[in-house]
């Protein structure tokens, strides 16, 4: 992280062996400047051989989903959502959405607002 007066930098490249990297939610401590109440930013990467996630919802999240490289498969509300580089998904909150699958070097960008609410519930 490069930071100065009036801003922070940080660097988003992904360690190989991680599956995500947040940089911005309440999760933080309050004096860093990337400390926030209403946004959480994170990448993600994914590749052929990735589990899918759990189908889940959120009470209150949004979440946005941003392709930058590659394809991500998603399933919302029994719907199958396919995005391409440079498309973006919005999950309203109380929808049933798991990332299901993806090719390989998938990499996007996940948000979620407002942060730290803790509110994802597992469909069984």
């Amino acid at each position: 992280m490069e930071q100065s007066e009036g801003y922070a930098i940080f660097d988003f490249n992904l360690d190989p062996s991680k599956r995500s990297k947040w940089s911005t939610g309440s999760f933080l401590e309050p004096n860093s400047p990337f400390f926030s109440k209403h946004v959480e930013i994170g990448i993600s990467q994914r590749n052929s051989q990735s589990r899918p996630d759990s189908q889940h919802f959120h009470r209150e999240t949004k979440e946005f989903y941003l392709v930058i490289s590659g394809q991500l498969v998603l399933q919302i509300n029994n719907k199958t959502i396919i995005l391409k580089p440079l498309e973006m998904v919005v999950v309203l909150p109380n929808s049933i959405h798991a990332v299901i699958k993806a090719v390989d070097d998938t990499k996007f960008i996940v948000i979620k607002s407002p942060s730290g609410l803790n509110d994802k519930v597992i469909v069984p």
